[in-house]
């Protein structure tokens, strides 16, 4: 097992587990509370992963992107991804959802930095959904946890 597979082994299992449904950030949020230990690590890792280069990133410098775990290496029927974004990102379509886990890593100012307008924690995208990933004021480092690595991007 990697040591990402290892890091998030606790969520993997607990999604494994539980329905993309309409109640699932809510459940998350209060399994794998922003303030629990297992999430400041995950938050720790990510941002040094990101700012210090051990994370592989790529794109441009308002949407990088890497792969942390792609699920035919995994235990579990995830993929999972991590962006780093300002802005607005490219639309696509969730088959069977997909689950946020959003890290604020600067705030211009303006206002609350919110990723699809919730701010920083747990953000799930219901099956069959659509979107267009969009930060606002400030930056972001979003984890995507995808059933299956399904994911059609326009």
């Amino acid at each position: 097992m990697s040591q990402v597979e290892q890091l998030f082994t606790p969520i993997l299992e607990f999604l494994s587990t539980t329905p993309v449904d309409t109640q699932l950030a809510y459940r998350l949020s209060k399994r794998f509370p922003l303030s629990s230990s297992l999430i400041q690590q995950i938050r720790q890792w990510s941002l040094d992963g990101v700012h210090n280069g051990t994370i592989r990133m790529r794109g441009p410098q308002s949407l990088r992107f890497g792969n942390l775990l792609h699920q035919k290496r995994s235990t579990f029927p995830f993929r999972i991804d991590i962006v780093d974004m300002s802005g607005v990102g490219p639309g696509h379509i969730h088959p069977l959802g997909e689950v946020n886990l959003c890290f604020t890593t600067t705030n211009d100012g303006t206002g609350l930095t919110s990723f699809d307008g919730i701010s920083e924690g747990w953000v799930v995208k219901q099956p069959n959904s659509w979107h267009k990933p969009t930060v606002r004021h400030g930056r972001m480092v979003i984890i995507y946890f995808l059933p299956q690595g399904k994911v059609i991007f326009d």
